[in-house]
């Protein structure tokens, strides 16, 4: 009879598994408690970060509203005192006197209409999206027959590809349609015939929507800066 080394024991073999059992399983409680103490802190992180964007959100709608509320009553009264003084006093004045009254009326104008889009704005941005079938041609048509109606000595022909059909929200979907023909209507205002076209096309199995003129075109070195604020390529039109 050869008694085995201990290494060769049936013994030694079982504790060596044993170990390895042990080790697997230390190795796993381990793993498993840092990745839920990393979930944790992540959890942590989001809450904060949640809390911290309601509570901008918050301010930033006090400010909007109190923006809204504190500008609107100034510009009443500027709107106001300049008509008065044009209906009342315009014997009186002069022409330049005029001019500089029915500009600031314009300024005043304007700068009511900023407020009352950046109400807009902030009110879209809050807003639940309601997605929905559109008819995006019915939409470009009805836009582009307001722009007709407002300048109807323009000429301007239009090509718009009919029953185009999408799903999105209708708020939304508006309000992108109609930047992008107001920018197609002001920069071909200096052109005899305008041209104004709306379709779609498949790139790449993609469908893709645009809106195309043959108006004044953006110099694509600066097409970097396209979507940023306070942006200003041509001087000569309006911002």
């Amino acid at each position: 009879v050869i008694t085995p080394p201990f290494w060769q024991t049936i013994w030694f073999r079982l504790i060596i598994m044993l170990v390895v059992v042990l080790f697997l399983i230390t190795g796993y409680k381990a793993r498993t408690a840092r990745i839920r103490q990393r979930n944790r802190e992540l959890e942590q992180r989001i809450l904060q970060r949640t809390m911290q964007l309601e509570e901008t959100n918050k301010e930033l709608e006090a400010f909007t509203y109190s923006v809204s509320h504190d500008l609107r009553a100034p510009l009443r009264s500027m709107e106001g005192f300049s008509k008065i003084i044009l209906d009342d006093y315009s014997k009186v004045l002069d022409a330049r006197g005029k001019d500089y009254l029915l500009r600031i009326d314009k300024a005043s104008e304007k700068m009511s209409a900023m407020i009352d889009s950046m109400l807009k704005l902030f009110r879209l941005s809050r807003s639940k999206m309601h997605v929905e079938e559109i008819n995006l041609s019915d939409l470009v048509e009805s836009i582009l027959n307001e722009y007709r109606q407002m300048q109807p000595k323009r000429k301007v022909e239009t090509d718009i590809m009919k029953n185009i059909r999408v799903k999105g929200d209708a708020s939304l979907l508006h309000v992108l349609v109609r930047n992008l023909i107001n920018n197609a209507w002001k920069f071909t205002q200096k052109k005899a015939v305008a041209k104004i076209t709306f379709g779609m096309e498949n790139q790449t199995g993609k469908a893709v929507y645009y809106i195309q003129d043959n108006g004044i075109r953006l110099d694509m070195t600066y097409a970097d800066k396209l979507f940023e604020a306070f942006q200003r390529q041509h001087t000569d039109y309006e911002g």
